[in-house]
C-alpha cells in the first residue's frame, strides 16, 4: 500500500526534511522533538526513536538553557517570527557541540498549538579553530609586549648618551662626525617610536589602551603638533595651512592620544608629498568636530583604500623609497574609535588624500560609559 501523502507538496517538503545535509527537527508547543532527521540524529549520537522522546532542554548545554528557552517562548507566543543563535549541545557520549541554530514558528491546521521548526549546523570545528587563533594571537601579543618592553629601556640609554655626546663634543666635531651622530640620534628615534607603536597595537588588541578626557581646543591641538613638525615641513619645501572654523566649541579627548593621531596623518603626508603642501583643518559637522588633513602628495589608489587602516599595509613608498612600518593609521583609527568617533580617507591618485576623522561633541565619555579606556 503506498502512504505517501496525498498532497505532492506535502510530500517534497518531507524529502527535503529527511534528505537535508543540515540537522533539522520540530518541536511541539511543550519543546518536545515530535519530528528529526538523520543528520540531526547523527550529530547528537541519538536514533530517532530516542530523539522523539526528549525535549529540546534535555539535550542543550545547561548554560545555553535559559537563552533558547526565553527565545523560544517568545517565538511559541508569537512575539518574534524567527530567532538564531550560537548554542551547544550535548550528546549521547556527554560530548559538547557547537551548533549555529534558526528556529521558527510554523501552525497546522486542526493542532493544538504552534510548532517550533529547528536547522542546527555543527560549528564544532569553526568554534575550535576560533578559540586555537584566539590562544595563538593572544600569545604573540604577550611575546611582542615583552620584547617592546625590553627594549624600551635600552633604546633610552642609546637615546640619552647620543645626545650627551652631542652636546660635549658639539664645538670640537668635525661635519662628517656630527652628521653621521645626527644619523645614529635620527634612527635612534625611529626604533623608539617603532617600539611605541608595537606597544600601542598590542594594547588595542587586548582592548588595554586607556584614555585621558578632558576638554579641550582642537585648533591648539592642531598647532601643537604644527610646532614640532614645522622644521621637518619647511626642510621638506613644503607649506602648511591651517583652516580652523569660527567659534569652535571645547570638546573632551584625550589630547595626548589625539596629538599622537595627527603627527602619523601630518607627517605620513610629509612623506608621501614631493611638492605643494599639508593643509590641517577642523569645522562644526552636526553634533560633531570634523578634523582633516590633506595634502598634494601621490595620493592613494582607489583599489587600495579599503586597506588604508590594516595593520602593517603599507600601500605606497615615500620619498626616497623610505617605507614606514604600516602600523600608523591602525592605531589611529583605533584612537578615534575610542572616542566613539570615526576616520576614513578621500584620496584620488596623483592628486594628493585627505583623511578625516570626527570627535563627538558632548560632555565626558565616562560619565555614559563608566570606563575610562575600551
Amino acid at each position: 500500500m503506498d502512504n505517501r501523502p496525498v498532497n505532492m507538496l506535502e510530500y517534497f517538503m518531507d524529502n527535503i526534511f529527511y534528505q537535508a545535509p543540515v540537522g533539522m527537527a520540530v518541536a511541539d508547543k511543550d519543546l518536545k522533538f515530535v519530528k528529526v532527521n538523520r543528520v540531526f540524529c547523527d550529530m547528537l549520537g541519538y536514533s530517532k526513536e530516542e530523539m522523539v522522546k526528549f525535549t529540546f532542554l534535555d539535550v542543550t548545554h545547561p548554560e545555553d538553557v535559559n537563552l533558547d528557552l526565553k527565545l523560544a517562548r517568545s517565538l511559541l507566543l508569537g512575539k518574534i517570527p524567527y530567532y538564531s543563535i550560537e548554542k551547544r549541545y550535548m550528546t549521547k557520549k556527554k560530548k559538547e557541540i557547537w551548533v549555529k541554530m534558526t528556529a521558527a514558528s510554523i501552525r497546522e491546521k486542526d493542532s493544538d498549538g504552534p510548532y517550533r521548526f529547528i536547522i542546527a549546523d555543527n560549528i564544532t570545528k569553526m568554534k575550535k579553530a576560533q578559540a586555537e587563533l584566539e590562544r595563538v594571537m593572544e600569545l604573540k601579543t604577550f611575546y611582542v609586549s615583552m620584547v617592546s618592553h625590553e627594549l624600551r629601556g635600552p633604546l633610552s640609554v642609546i637615546s640619552n648618551s647620543l645626545g650627551l655626546l652631542a652636546d660635549l663634543e658639539e664645538k670640537t666635531m668635525d661635519e662628517q662626525s656630527r652628521s653621521i651622530l645626527d644619523m645614529a640620534k635620527r634612527n635612534t628615534r625611529k626604533l623608539a617610536q617603532l617600539v611605541d607603536d608595537i606597544l600601542d597595537l598590542a594594547k588595542l588588541e587586548k582592548k588595554k589602551m586607556s584614555f585621558d578626557f578632558t576638554a579641550n581646543s582642537i585648533e591648539k591641538t592642531i598647532r601643537d603638533v604644527y610646532h614640532t613638525l614645522g622644521p621637518v615641513i619647511e626642510k621638506e619645501g613644503l607649506y602648511f595651512n591651517m583652516e580652523i572654523g569660527e567659534n569652535l566649541p571645547l570638546a573632551y579627548f584625550d589630547k595626548d592620544k589625539i596629538e599622537q593621531v595627527l603627527f602619523n596623518l601630518i607627517y605620513n603626508a610629509i612623506k608621501f608629498t614631493d611638492k605643494g603642501g599639508i593643509t590641517a583643518g577642523a569645522s562644526l559637522a552636526g553634533k560633531n568636530i570634523r578634523v582633516f588633513v590633506r595634502d598634494t602628495g601621490s595620493g592613494i589608489p582607489e583599489k587600495d583604500i579599503s586597506r588604508a587602516f590594516e595593520p602593517f599595509e603599507q600601500l605606497l613608498k615615500g620619498k626616497k623609497g623610505v617605507k614606514g612600518t604600516g602600523i600608523g593609521l591602525t592605531i589611529s583609527r583605533n584612537i578615534i574609535e575610542g572616542h566613539q568617533g570615526r576616520m576614513w580617507v578621500e584620496s584620488i591618485e596623483g592628486k594628493g588624500a585627505a583623511f578625516y576623522f570626527t570627535l563627538p561633541l558632548r560632555g565626558d565619555p565616562r560619565e555614559e560609559t563608566g570606563e575610562n579606556g575600551f
